[in-house]
């Protein structure tokens, strides 16, 4: 289930799905971390110190469902 960020973030350094809006106004999903106010396509902040998601254009994010059994 998609959560909005104005009703609830996720912890710190978490990997979650999030939706974010692009410059050209596009939505886009991705894997990543939300550290304080900003977003990671990967969770290794090293690797993207650079070029954070900006928070004002994430909207939503959701767990990562349980991986398959098999």
């Amino acid at each position: 289930k998609w959560i909005s960020i104005k009703e609830r973030l996720p912890e710190n350094s978490k990997k979650v799905i999030f939706l974010y809006k692009t410059d050209s106004n596009n939505r886009e999903i991705t894997v990543g971390c939300r550290y304080d106010n900003n977003w990671y396509h990967s969770c290794l902040v090293s690797v993207n110190i650079e070029n954070p998601y900006s928070h004002d254009k994430v909207t939503h994010w959701m767990s990562i469902p349980e991986y398959p059994k098999d």
